[in-house]
């Protein structure tokens, strides 16, 4: 598994999660993402996702879905989000990525 793994983003970091467990300082401050210089290739990258553009290197047993939510989210409500994703999906989850606009952080995206 951890091949075709690497064959989607060799380059990309791999994390272990124990169980859905997983230091958060690990996922969201790796240092590739830096909101003061980054806002325009994030602006690009989720004008793609949201026309359906899909990646040519994925197979044919790999689907992708997207959540797009208008409001700022509490961050124990994303909290007890992922837990339940982790808890009802986690072996089928291949990777999960997104810029998360948290309500009591409003000038700091996760």
């Amino acid at each position: 598994m951890l091949h075709r793994l690497a064959a989607f983003n060799a380059g990309a970091p791999r994390l272990a999660a124990d169980h859905g467990r997983i230091d958060a300082q690990q996922v969201f401050d790796s240092s590739l993402y830096d909101p003061r210089t980054k806002s325009s290739d994030v602006t690009a990258w989720l004008a793609e996702e949201s026309h359906g553009q899909t990646h040519a290197r994925h197979d044919a047993d790999i689907q992708a879905y997207a959540l797009r939510r208008q409001e700022p989210i509490r961050a124990v409500a994303l909290t007890l989000f992922l837990e339940a994703l982790a808890e009802h999906c986690g072996d089928d989850i291949l990777r999960l990525k997104g810029i998360v606009n948290i309500l009591e952080s409003p000038d700091r995206p996760a």
